[in-house]
């Protein structure tokens, strides 16, 4: 009988034992390995903070790339011409198959966040973006250098948040292309 009760108290110091564990365990997913390690944060942290910075730049965003890279565009009174409206219909939706900005960071589009970022910072380097027959006709649209610089550092500091945070691997962006 006194086996029997110590049984029982050993199954319940068990149970309670074990609940706390489990209840302590992955309830945020961003508990400690082991002590002294600090908790990686929350995919959604991180993403605000990156689209924070977006949002100071998208005025840059809104009048450089929206046209074609949102559901906000704005067409041009040539729009009604048969071959412009052509043209602009073929590169909007090339544009917005590509890429959508309007709704922040991430962006919708079918890469990963972070390889997002990585194909901004290419296009802006390589001078691929705005193409130069929308600059042509838009010249407002054109980025400066400092807006490139603006754009590049922006896209630079939020993929080394991404990669500190364990969300990317080091170096995974520049192997991409």
């Amino acid at each position: 009988m006194r086996f029997k009760n110590i049984l029982a108290l050993f199954s319940v110091f068990s149970i309670i034992f074990s609940g706390f564990v489990i209840a302590g365990e992955g309830e945020t997913g961003n508990e400690p390995d082991s002590v002294g390690i600090a908790p990686q944060p929350a995919i959604e942290e991180i993403y605000t903070h990156i689209d924070y910075g977006f949002q100071q730049l998208r005025p840059v965003f809104k009048r450089c790339c929206f046209d074609c890279h949102s559901n906000e565009t704005e067409f041009p009174w040539y729009y009604k011409l048969p071959i412009a409206k052509q043209i602009i219909n073929h590169d909007v939706e090339e544009g917005r198959d590509e890429l959508l900005f309007e709704g922040g960071f991430p962006f919708k589009s079918d890469r990963e966040p972070h390889k997002d970022l990585a194909e901004i910072k290419e296009v802006i380097e390589e001078g691929e973006m705005p193409p130069w027959k929308y600059t042509i006709i838009h010249r407002s649209a054109k980025l400066t250098d400092k807006e490139k610089s603006r754009i590049i550092d922006w896209v630079d500091s939020s993929l080394a948040i991404l990669e500190n945070a364990g969300y990317m691997d080091a170096g995974e962006v520049e192997h991409q292309h």
